[in-house]
Formats: structure tokens, C-alpha cells, sequence
């Protein structure tokens, strides 16, 4: 008999455990507006005996829109940590290397998350997330008879945010303002130059971005 009320007393112990923290688990929907900021410069890059200019930091043409997802774990009350996801969009996007040339771009980031977080009253409080991980691209561009010239891929991203949150009945919608750095990877053929290329000849770079971020978030 005493086995028996000390396995219902460990049951009932491990279910209180699992539902508490289950309450610390929720999801957060971001809605991400993303701005150019800063100057645009070039490097040169050295292939074989070439020189070649290429650009080093970029904007985007116009803004970017992104939506994001992530699951997040409460830590404490004024720590949380998470991973995510999602998609942006860089419509209409002027191509790094050729002139009068667009292109649609799209992202998918995957990331980390670590906040930090502040009530100022009971529903009330002020947050800052860092955010790190991944920007996956795979996008081409101009096609000929051995390939594309010009190919994307992802690269690291780096968000740092200020917010403003309240909770509305069963949901908390937050104001959020940051800064974000993309860096992408290129790859392109200078055949299209000529001067002897063939395809095969290609030289690799990196390209960065510094982002003005602004997001409207709302805690599930």
C-alpha cells in the first residue's frame, strides 16, 4: 500500500513539473520592416593576375518585409532564450554588380534568440534581443550556355533590438526598434568580361548590409 501512495505521489509530482513548464514555453510571430542604412563601398579582389572591383557593402533598393516565428522558453522572469525562423522579401532589388539589372531576393534566417527583459508595471515591460544565426539564399542570375554568372548564397545575420510590450487580454503585442547586419556569399564567373575568361574563372566574395529594423511582435 505504501508503494502504491508513493508511485501516485511521484506521478502526481512529475505532472505538476511538466505543466509548469510547459507554461514557460510560447511562440512569438514577428512582423519585420528592414531599411538600408549607412554608405555603400567596393573593394578589389585579386584572381590569378586580374583585378577585380567588387562591392563590399551593399543596400537593398528598396525596403525589405519578413515574418518570422520562433518558440521560446522563459527561463526566468527576466531572461527568456529561443530559436526561429522565417521568410523576407527584397522585391524589385537593384543586382550588386550589373547596372540597370533587378532581381526578386529571398531569405530564410534561422536563429538564436537570448532576452532580456524588464516589467515596469504587471502587465507593462521593456525588452532587448539578441538575435544570431543563419540567412539562407540560393538565388541565380544570368544564365548562359555553362551556367549562371552571378550566384547568392546565405551568410550570417546579427540583430540587436530595444522593445516596448503590454498584455492585451491573452495576447502581448510588442514594439520593436533595432539594427541588423546580413552578410551574403557571391560567386561570379568572369567570362562575361571577357579579356580570355572562360566560366571556370570565378572569384568569391562577401557582401554586407546594415539594417534599420522595425517589428511589431505579438506573443502567443
Amino acid at each position: 500500500m505504501a508503494n502504491k501512495y508513493f508511485f501516485i505521489a511521484v506521478l502526481l509530482h512529475s505532472f505538476i513539473s511538466t505543466a509548469q513548464d510547459i507554461t514557460k514555453v510560447y511562440l512569438e510571430a514577428d512582423f519585420n520592416t528592414k531599411i538600408s542604412i549607412g554608405e555603400t563601398s567596393r573593394e578589389i579582389v585579386m584572381y590569378e593576375n586580374h583585378t577585380v572591383d567588387v562591392p563590399k557593402v551593399s543596400k537593398f533598393y528598396n525596403e525589405v518585409y519578413g515574418i518570422t516565428l520562433s518558440m521560446n522558453y522563459q527561463l526566468s522572469e527576466n531572461f527568456a532564450a529561443g530559436v526561429g525562423s522565417g521568410v523576407n522579401f527584397a522585391l524589385y532589388d537593384n543586382h550588386p554588380v550589373l547596372a540597370d539589372e533587378y532581381q526578386h531576393r529571398i531569405f530564410i534566417p534561422f536563429f538564436l534568440r537570448l532576452r532580456g527583459q524588464k516589467y515596469l508595471s504587471s502587465k507593462s515591460f521593456i525588452l532587448s534581443d539578441l538575435n544570431a544565426g543563419y540567412n539562407y539564399a540560393n538565388s541565380a542570375f544570368g544564365n548562359s550556355q555553362n551556367g549562371y554568372h552571378f550566384r547568392e548564397r546565405g551568410g550570417y545575420l546579427l540583430n540587436l533590438n530595444l522593445g516596448i510590450g503590454t498584455k492585451i487580454y491573452r495576447f502581448t503585442p510588442i514594439f520593436k526598434l533595432g539594427y541588423e547586419l546580413n552578410q551574403f556569399s557571391h560567386e561570379n564567373s568572369l567570362e562575361w568580361i571577357g579579356d580570355g575568361m572562360s566560366y571556370d574563372d570565378k572569384v568569391k566574395y562577401k557582401i554586407y548590409y546594415h539594417l534599420l529594423t522595425f517589428s511589431l511582435s505579438m506573443k502567443l
